[in-house]
């Protein structure tokens, strides 16, 4: 009966609303700056979504942290090649070479082509950090 009660409260909505959860962030924020438009990038993928005309089911996003430009790309398969041939064209011919891009730890971003291709170009390369939510709604960081 406790854990039916409990379970019922956690489904209410007046429960979720008011909760007592904690809302402040356990690391301290560290907020990102750019120096200029363009300068700097975030790229990650989405998906796997609804499969569209042409078998596309990902998609390659990117956004300028200083002008909050978004570019998008669907993509059928997720490799180093298309991130490559992505940020060759919808950032470095667009806007210029960037000064950095900042990724997960994806095959696709982490080793290989990718990696060379910002090495050829004096792309300099970060990685975010991984973040694993907790059950009671806290978020951790993972190192």
């Amino acid at each position: 009966m406790e854990k039916d009660a409990s379970d019922f409260a956690r489904r209410c909505n007046k429960f979720q609303r008011h909760a007592n959860y904690p809302r402040q962030s356990p690391n301290e924020l560290v907020s990102m700056t750019s120096p200029w438009p363009f300068a700097m990038w975030g790229i990650d993928l989405i998906g796997a979504l609804p499969t569209r005309r042409g078998g596309a089911k990902y998609a390659v996003v990117a956004l300028a942290y200083f002008t909050k430009w978004v570019e998008v790309e669907p993509l059928v398969n997720i490799t180093a090649k298309k991130i490559t041939t992505f940020v060759n064209k919808f950032i470095v011919c667009k806007y210029g070479v960037t000064y950095k891009i900042i990724s997960d730890n994806g095959t696709q971003f982490e080793r290989g082509l990718f990696d060379e291709y910002c090495r050829e170009m004096g792309i300099r390369r970060t990685f975010s950090t991984l973040v694993h939510p907790q059950a009671n709604g806290q978020v951790e960081a993972i190192n």
